[in-house]
């Protein structure tokens, strides 16, 4: 019979040493990515880089020292305050004032009273704020020993509470300019744009976000108190002196390098049983390949980094999977990178509005171009397109502006975000 034959067992036992022989290359060949991942790993630590969720973590800071201790103790508060927001706009007077608010009007007085008795029920928790900003540290209180997915969720939870703080700085600063209180409108978005600063030392990229758009809320808080009426010198100066503090990427660096401990821990978490566990290690080393090339990139204006951002999205890594789950990171990272030079590209034009505000003070006229102004020539760059801001003068005041995402100044065309920067009448877009 044919399984007595001497040829069938040969096949037999050259396919057994075919397999053996593919056995050992295939686990020669994962020891040496093994080894490579660990050494790249171990060289990231080294370095006082985190590569997963544990890694994290920050050193513990005693409670009256840790602003994030200030920002826990009022949590049940500020979750109280943001069902009371919510519920004021499905009221006849909150439509109105979103109605009123599209078109750039001020609220009726009957708008505001409502709006104060709601402020009015929580008067702990802007002093607690202002404790939180005002510590020597901020040690985010999050759970690290989490896996990927419940650790996601918490950060996404966590940060709605810190949304709900702007709006309610945002309400306030509108109840103070409506008592003709212009300098302390401003100080409600210096504390806003203070905890954005909290907000950056909170990992992964979605907290990220959520500081940029703090700072969108504040820069739109202070525009608006800076058009509204004059403020003392002391305050113009602090303020400038603040805004300096956000005129650099590095946060956004720091952003994405939690963000890359965040993936890492995700790549194995994707593979967890055998026999495919050997794909989370390449995906892990073929990550870390893709942040040491895009790192660098972070840390540079737009106008510097867009074109090695878009071959970078193009370059292969060492298995399809890998090629396909990076690729699917991208849309996460461009939108970050590009909000990240939006925020940039505003807080440098409330700078050029604060700087031109000051001028007119102390010289009695309008200035005619940046170069007037008392700011470094960086300070003035759109970071789109690394020339100097544009300047336009309108009847109703400076609108200074960003030639933002195509790097073409369309002369303050703000309808489909041609370009984006501050006006009279709020943010443009």
């Amino acid at each position: 019979m044919f399984f007595f034959r001497k040829r069938f067992w040969k096949r037999v036992g050259f396919g057994f040493l075919f397999l053996v022989g593919v056995f050992i290359v295939a686990y020669v060949g994962l020891s040496l990515w093994a080894n490579r991942l660990s050494a790249r790993l171990e060289k990231l630590r080294s370095a006082g880089e985190p590569t997963c969720i544990v890694e994290l973590a920050p050193p513990p800071v005693p409670g009256e020292e840790n602003g994030a201790a200030y920002m826990a103790k009022i949590g049940p508060e500020i979750e109280a305050f943001a069902k009371d927001h919510g519920r004021f706009f499905k009221t006849p007077l909150g439509e109105s004032y979103v109605e009123k608010d599209d078109k750039g009007e001020q609220p009726s007085a009957e708008e505001i009273a409502a709006i104060r008795t709601i402020l009015d029920r929580y008067p702990t928790i802007e002093p607690a704020l202002q404790e939180a900003v005002d510590c020597t540290s901020y040690a985010s209180q999050l759970d690290y020993s989490l896996d990927y997915q419940p650790f996601l969720q918490t950060l996404l939870n966590k940060a709605q509470n810190v949304r709900a703080c702007a709006r309610m700085l945002d309400w306030k600063s509108r109840v103070l300019l409506a008592e003709e209180n212009v300098e302390g409108a401003v100080q409600a978005g210096l504390l806003v744009m203070q905890l954005s600063r909290l907000q950056e030392q909170e990992p992964a990229l979605v907290n990220g976000l959520v500081a940029v758009a703090l700072r969108y809320n504040a820069i739109s808080i202070i525009n608006r108190a800076l058009r509204s009426g004059p403020i003392g010198d002391e305050s113009r100066i602090s303020l400038g002196i603040e805004l300096a503090k956000y005129d650099e990427l590095d946060w956004f660096v720091r952003t994405m390098k939690s963000e890359r401990a965040l993936n890492l821990s995700a790549a194995i978490d994707l593979f967890p049983h055998f026999p495919v566990t050997w794909q989370g290690t390449i995906l892990q080393a073929d990550m870390i390949d893709f942040y040491n090339n895009y790192l660098p990139l972070a840390a540079k204006p737009m106008y510097l980094s867009s074109k090695e951002f878009s071959a970078l999205e193009h370059e292969s890594y060492s298995t399809p999977i890998s090629n396909s789950l990076i690729q699917l990171l991208f849309p996460a990272i461009e939108s970050g990178h590009e909000a990240a030079n939006r925020d940039l590209a505003l807080i440098r034009c409330l700078r050029v509005l604060n700087a031109l505000q000051a001028y007119k003070e102390a010289h009695g006229v309008e200035a005619t171009n940046l170069s007037d102004l008392d700011l470094p020539d960086s300070a003035t760059i759109d970071p789109f397109d690394g020339k100097p801001l544009k300047l336009k003068w309108t009847d109703e005041g400076w609108i200074i502006y960003s030639a933002y995402k195509d790097g073409v100044d369309d002369g303050g065309v703000f309808d489909e975000e041609q370009d984006v920067g501050l006006g009279p009448m709020g943010l443009l877009p």
